[in-house]
């Protein structure tokens, strides 16, 4: 049985997704978001990664990567904060050993992302928070903010949130999605573009 967030048919939802990505890719443009996304990219490649190809490498990090994009604009974050999130994106899983369920895996790939992330000039401690707590189930993640040295938690929780929508989007790479754990609507609204993207890069 296939999943139901998924086309079951090839090319089932092909046009209303393309739609809704070539909207988002004028919006992305129009705020030069895809600029962002083009260099950012560029900063990770396979050898940050145990396994580049596996279900949380390079392809996954780089959809990840847009999907922050598309949903910072969607909720309309202020740049810096976007620009953060978009680091957080690009080493949220280096640290990975495996594709298995990892709570752990999130303090490990801080760890090693950590001094190339100290020369960037942003906000060490909201990196680490996000980084570190992406893995972890909402509950615990957003009472763990008062263990961080955080200006404003309330501000580093709605960044985790918005990180987590971001990756969990892109679930359907496993067709594990329910759209109904998702925190934001907009994360909802970016399905469609979230299919498009695995499709397009992988």
């Amino acid at each position: 049985m296939g999943n139901r967030f998924m086309p079951e048919k090839d090319g089932e939802f092909k046009y209303k997704d393309l739609l809704c990505w070539t909207k988002m890719k004028k919006e992305l443009e129009d705020q030069e978001y895809l600029k962002i996304f083009n260099i950012m990219s560029r900063l990770v490649g396979e050898e940050d990664f145990l396994y580049p190809y596996g279900l949380h490498g390079l392809a996954h990090t780089k959809r990840v990567l847009m999907l922050v994009l598309c949903l910072g604009a969607r909720l309309k974050v202020h740049r810096e904060d976007l620009l953060l999130l978009s680091l957080c994106a690009l080493y949220h899983d280096v640290g990975r050993i495996d594709d298995s369920i990892d709570p752990a895996h999130g303090r490990v790939s801080y760890a090693k992302a950590e001094p190339i992330l100290a020369k960037t000039g942003y906000d060490m401690e909201m990196m680490r928070y996000i980084i570190e707590n992406h893995c972890i189930v909402d509950k615990k993640a957003h009472a763990a903010a008062v263990k961080y040295n955080l200006p404003d938690q309330l501000k580093a929780r709605r960044l985790l949130d918005i990180f987590k929508d971001a990756d969990g989007l892109d679930r359907l790479r496993v067709n594990d999605l329910d759209p109904r754990v998702l925190r934001h609507d907009e994360a909802r609204e970016l399905l469609p573009v979230a299919r498009v993207l695995l499709a397009e890069l992988h």
